[in-house]
């Protein structure tokens, strides 16, 4: 791999794992008794993903310019809040309910094998560049690049009146936002960029699989539907081309709220109003 590419997959890698453990620091708030590791790294991720856009808005809102300072204290103030609200809270209850060994199994089978395989076919036509989707090239794509030039939401470049029908200016920012970050770290890679519609996919078979679990479904009903999901997702992306597309994150958002949606009215709970918002805020703030 060239070493260019090399370092843009690496930047890729380390702001994904950042957006996680942002995510996982507020993990008391949403987390719901039943919930599954996989639904739990998906939620983490929907967070890291909403708190990282939340401010990386406020800041060109403000007129600040995106940097290391800009943006790291905001996020490591919001860390040390969630980290002072959790202790708050197990300071309150005198014996934190403690998940089962059952609940945190992963219990992997080959419906799992079966879809792993098939997205890490979908992610290896992604890095190599050979799906990038259209819209991606004159929009997605060029605002990212447009917004890690110019450090921020370039409000003047999106207002101009002959990129309108181009640039889809009312459109929110999330995945330009996200391939901005990766560009201020190593320069614009569409490659590195498009793999977030390939993170977006993987997590929306995750969410699938979480909530067949949590809602008690057979073993083999849960492989089945992994095996679809996974093979059937890979293969509508690497047919349409959907590396560096905005469309999958709605679809994720609509999986992460799913399992909250379809339980009865007195089994709802605060952390399943919370996972609900979190994956309308997803919705909004993709496309």
């Amino acid at each position: 791999m060239p070493e260019g590419r090399a370092v843009s997959f690496l930047a890729f890698s380390a702001l994904f794992l950042a957006c996680i453990l942002l995510g996982r620091a507020f993990d008391w708030w949403w987390l719901a008794p039943g919930d599954r590791p996989e639904s739990r790294w998906v939620l983490a991720l929907v967070a890291g993903w909403v708190a990282l856009y939340a401010v990386s808005m406020v800041l060109s809102l403000c007129g600040i310019p995106w940097s290391w300072w800009s943006v790291g204290l905001p996020v490591l103030v919001l860390v040390a809040l969630a980290r002072r609200q959790r202790r708050l809270r197990r300071q309150e209850t005198a014996r934190p309910a403690v998940a089962s060994t059952e609940v945190l199994s992963w219990q992997l089978g080959w419906g799992d094998t079966l879809a792993a395989l098939a997205l890490i076919a979908f992610a290896f036509f992604a890095a190599r560049g050979e799906i990038l989707f259209p819209d991606f090239v004159y929009h997605w794509g060029t605002k990212a690049q447009k917004f890690a030039l110019v450090r921020g939401v370039d409000w003047q470049y999106l207002a101009l009146r002959w990129l309108r029908e181009l640039h889809h200016p009312e459109y929110p920012h999330l995945l330009p936002v996200l391939g901005a970050f990766t560009s201020l770290l190593a320069g614009f890679d569409a490659r590195a960029i498009g793999l977030w519609s390939v993170v977006a996919l993987i997590a929306i078979v995750l969410a699938l699989r979480g909530a067949l679990r949590g809602a008690g479904a057979a073993p083999f009903t849960v492989q089945v539907a992994t095996a679809w999901a996974g093979a059937g997702l890979s293969l509508f992306g690497i047919n349409y081309l959907l590396a560096g597309s905005a469309d999958p994150f709605p679809a994720l958002a609509l999986a992460v709220a799913m399992p909250a949606l379809l339980l009865p009215r007195a089994a709802l709970g605060a952390a399943h109003d919370i996972q609900i918002g979190l994956a309308a805020a997803l919705a909004a703030s993709a496309k």
